[in-house]
């Protein structure tokens, strides 16, 4: 929101804008990106067991089980099932995504920690971002009262860079968790911070790091080898 804020870009976003040289995407009307990140594929018909999904080209993982799709160039369509409780959402390899657990309002969600999804893209990198504000002031941004970090994965390596710190979240800009997908080979270490990290999980090309104490108003580093 803050992008579409300072860009003018909108949120919910038709194919063919965040893929103008894909010509598939002209036509498509029963897809949507979610900013840059998210590719959410609704089922529209009733009683549908199964639902017809576009993938531009590059890389995609599963939002829910985190499995890859890779479409070549000129993009694919593949047929998803469709159960009752599903709606598909898929990351776009090359993002960051930055999450918090839902709470039954938002002034209770902001207090939960911050876990990041790097999707890395066929090439092994991946860049995002995190802006944030007190939620309700109308000057935040103009006046500086906010927080904005980037992050950013290329090899074995997850790095933040901190671009402007005047406002500390009500979660303490806390990161708990950190899910990288497209790890290739199962690391023997990690390190956070040059510290080796005693747990981390690993299974299908998908590297899981929990009860981290990390933080987004700090500059971090994590890797794995």
């Amino acid at each position: 929101f803050w992008m579409s804020h300072v860009q003018g870009r909108p949120v919910a976003r038709p194919l063919f804008f965040q893929f103008p040289r894909d010509k598939t995407t002209l036509s498509l009307d029963k897809q949507f990106m979610w900013g840059s990140q998210l590719l959410i594929t609704p089922v529209l018909e009733q009683g549908a067991t199964t639902v017809e999904a576009y993938f531009p080209e590059g890389r995609w993982y599963d939002y829910y089980s985190k499995s890859a799709v890779d479409s070549p160039a000129g993009g694919m369509t593949k047929t998803l099932p469709a159960p009752l409780e599903t709606i598909h959402l898929h990351v776009r390899g090359g993002e960051v995504l930055v999450t918090q657990t839902a709470a039954t309002t938002t002034q209770e969600s902001r207090k939960n920690t911050f876990s990041l999804t790097v999707a890395l893209n066929s090439s092994g990198e991946a860049e995002g971002l995190l802006y944030t504000d007190d939620g309700h002031s109308l000057d935040s941004y103009p006046s500086g009262e906010y927080l904005l970090t980037k992050f950013y994965s290329t090899g074995s390596l997850v790095t933040s860079s901190v671009v402007h710190a005047k406002y500390i979240p009500e979660n303490k800009g806390k990161i708990s968790g950190v899910t990288v997908c497209g790890v290739a080979k199962r690391p023997s270490t990690v390190k956070v911070n040059g510290g080796r990290l005693s747990k981390f999980y690993y299974s299908n090309e998908v590297l899981v790091l929990n009860d981290l104490y990390i933080y987004a108003q700090t500059e971090f580093t994590i890797t794995w080898s």
